[in-house]
This record gives structure tokens, C-alpha cells and sequence, in this order.
């Protein structure tokens, strides 16, 4: 399944599919009555726009993944519980 410009967070980096470029999404403004996506190329200084479809990868940190990791397991063991609860009352 594709990922998207429009479901990168600003602040977040991505890598441009099409092109392999490292990129920075900054923020969103209207232009024209349109969204645009403000990103910031590596090595560039100046901001550019790119149209909201553009297919990238997005680059997680090593502790966003481990904390996505925790909640993960967190919410499991709740959900497991719940079960057991659930069970016992019957």
C-alpha cells in the first residue's frame, strides 16, 4: 500500500520515491484555494512545494518504532485482561 505526502506529519523526514531525495515536510498553506505541502530538500536551502500525492517512505526514528513497540504491547496485555475479566465473570 502506497504512503502518501499528504499522511507524512510535519517535521517528519521521507525519502521521494521517484527520485531517492531526503526530504523534510514543514508545513501546509493554501495557494490558490489549493493545499501546499512545504518541504525542504537535504541539502537545500531553500523550501520548495510538492503536490500532495506524491508517493515517499517515510523515515521513522529508532525510539518512535520502540515506543510504537511499547504501546503496542501495553495495549495487548490490556485487551488481554479484559478477556480474562470477561471470562471469569461468566
Amino acid at each position: 500500500m502506497p504512503y502518501y505526502l499528504r499522511d507524512v506529519k510535519e517535521g517528519q523526514r521521507f525519502v521521494l520515491v521517484r527520485s531517492g531525495d531526503i526530504y523534510t515536510k514543514l508545513a501546509i498553506t493554501e495557494s490558490y484555494g489549493h493545499d501546499c505541502h512545504m518541504v525542504l530538500r537535504k541539502g537545500a536551502t531553500k523550501p520548495s512545494s510538492l503536490a500532495h500525492s506524491c508517493v515517499v517512505r517515510p523515515i521513522f526514528k529508532y525510539s518512535e518504532i520502540k515506543q510504537a513497540a511499547i504501546d503496542y504491547k501495553k495495549r495487548e496485555k490490556t485487551r488481554l485482561l479484559m478477556r480474562e475479566l470477561k471470562l471469569a465473570q461468566l
